[in-house]
């Protein structure tokens, strides 16, 4: 794919992390040949779950809520060692609810598929750099910090929906003041928000 810049976040400690532009996406998923792993990776984007989340609702569908297309997180599911989190919900788009479908009805042994969180790097930066892809910042945290970003340009910026950053956070599993600190002001091109706006549309409708 033709060069672009790439969309880097830096944490406190300096850590690059990187936000993916929807070309980015398709190009790395494209460079994948297996569909599982496609699956994977669509999984992992549109739900915005961090990879040890993810993992755990892999083990355990029950936490998925159809009739309103959300994920339930108990405290014990999303777990850190550094602090208790409160219960969440993850809210899904129309494709977000379609891939976790997708995933678990193709998917037989959802557990045995799915990469450790060091092997789900390497599979990314791999398929980044047979894409032509920057390999720069790239880690399982990834597309967590590619989705809420796109949500945030495609609700509140786009959509001038100012409190639409509230649900945003909570579904995340973190503050507002941090969504507004990472997501806000970032290097979107025309042509990513017309994407992004598609692959957004739905998250604020239940059971959309």
């Amino acid at each position: 794919m033709a060069e672009i810049n790439p969309i880097i976040l830096h944490t406190r400690k300096g850590t690059p992390l990187r936000v993916l532009r929807p070309s980015e996406y398709e190009a790395i998923r494209n460079a994948i040949d297996n569909e599982t792993t496609r699956l994977i990776l669509d999984l992992s984007l549109y739900t915005g779950m961090r990879y040890i989340e993810l993992c755990r609702v892999a083990k355990n569908p029950s936490y998925i809520r159809e009739q309103s297309h959300t994920i339930y997180l108990s405290n014990e599911v999303q777990l850190k060692e550094q602090r208790k989190s409160p219960d969440r919900f993850v809210h899904l788009s129309r494709e977000g609810w379609a891939a976790v479908s997708r995933f678990f009805m193709k998917v037989k042994d959802p557990v045995s598929e799915l990469y450790t969180r060091r092997g789900f790097t390497k599979l990314l930066k791999t398929s980044a750099k047979s894409a032509g892809v920057s390999e720069e910042g790239l880690s399982a945290k990834t597309f967590r910090k590619t989705y809420e970003s796109w949500l945030v340009q495609a609700l509140v910026i786009q959509g001038r929906q100012p409190s639409a950053l509230s649900l945003i956070s909570k579904s995340f599993g973190h503050t507002e003041s941090t969504a507004i600190g990472f997501y806000v002001n970032l290097d979107f091109t025309a042509a990513d928000i017309e994407k992004i706006m598609v692959y957004t549309s739905g998250w604020l409708e239940p059971g959309a």
